[in-house]
């Protein structure tokens, strides 16, 4: 029964620090209007997803911002050749 009164008190501080984080949203939020906490919260939510979905992916960090870096690498659209072919610029 000891076990059962060392979580009773995990429990209280619990509540405790909760209560304590409500009443500080409650005092920063008292000024706005109820569209603004809800676009607040929406924008929040979606960016945390977004991270969240960005940085837990099974390919590495590193190589997805190659890929956004460097597109046009990516998709070969580059011409690496050092001089142009003048047959292949046509008349000119």
């Amino acid at each position: 029964m000891d076990c059962w009164s060392a979580l009773e008190v995990y429990k209280e501080m619990l509540l405790l620090y909760l209560d304590e984080g409500r009443q500080l949203v409650n005092t920063n939020c008292e000024e706005l209007e109820p569209w603004q906490i809800i676009g607040a919260t929406l924008i929040s939510t979606l960016g945390a997803v977004w991270v969240k979905g960005f940085l837990f992916q099974q390919e590495t960090l590193t190589s997805r911002i190659k890929k956004q870096c460097f597109p046009a690498r990516q998709k070969n659209t580059l011409c690496w050749r050092g001089n142009p072919d003048p047959a292949e610029q046509g008349p000119g």
